[in-house]
């Protein structure tokens, strides 16, 4: 069945494959002036020693960064066609799904919130973005055991047992990684919009620092 869905999934993405390639590559620049922006936002913070705005700018930079592979992974993995390639991009899109799950919680977590209500941020717009980094925990505890023997075993080569290693290679559901990786893209377009409005917000408070 997977075989099945990946080749329709696969003949649709071909038809639009020109304008995908395109949006992807416009989603790309942006994604890229925006880091531009958060690094040196958080250069300037550090010279400055304005340390309570760091951990908003720093959330915003990681999930950023985070996004900005993710869609690239999403492109090859879409688009790829040798099925090698395919495969190792398969295991590497784990290993970040993984990662990302399990991180997000925790950059957005304590000192995220502690610096939002330091910086006067209104309590709808930290419950925003509490709300959408549980749906990351979520998509964690439903996906971990899956990802985690793909990240483990395939992706890190911690399988010595070299033909259990490729069975464990060529037992990837590739159809079901793209579907995967497009829900958590999902979820951080969503977390970075609301996001947003703090970074906006806190943006308005003067550093507490500042004397």
């Amino acid at each position: 069945m997977a075989d099945i869905n990946l080749n329709i999934f696969d003949q649709l993405a071909k038809k639009k494959q020109d304008a995908l390639l395109a949006m992807f590559a416009d989603r790309h620049v942006t994604i890229a002036a925006c880091g531009d922006v958060f690094k040196n936002t958080i250069s300037t913070l550090r010279d400055r020693g304005w340390k309570t705005h760091e951990p908003i700018w720093n959330a915003a930079l990681f999930l950023n960064t985070v996004s900005y592979d993710l869609s690239i992974g999403i492109i090859d993995l879409v688009y790829e066609r040798d099925l090698w390639k395919r495969r190792l991009i398969a295991r590497l899109m784990a290993l970040l799904l993984f990662e990302i799950g399990e991180d997000i919680p925790t950059v957005f977590g304590k000192n995220f919130r502690a610096a939002a209500k330091a910086l006067n941020v209104p309590e709808e717009h930290i419950a925003a973005v509490g709300a959408e980094t549980k749906k990351f925990s979520v998509f964690w505890n439903e996906n971990r055991s899956l990802l985690k023997e793909i990240r483990t075993v395939a992706a890190a080569h911690r399988e010595h047992d070299a033909i259990a290693l490729h069975e464990s290679i060529n037992g990837i559901d590739l159809f079901k990684l793209i579907g995967l990786a497009v829900t958590v893209g999902g979820l951080a377009n969503s977390l970075g919009s609301a996001n947003q409005r703090i970074l906006t917000s806190s943006s308005t408070t003067k550093p507490p620092e500042q004397k």
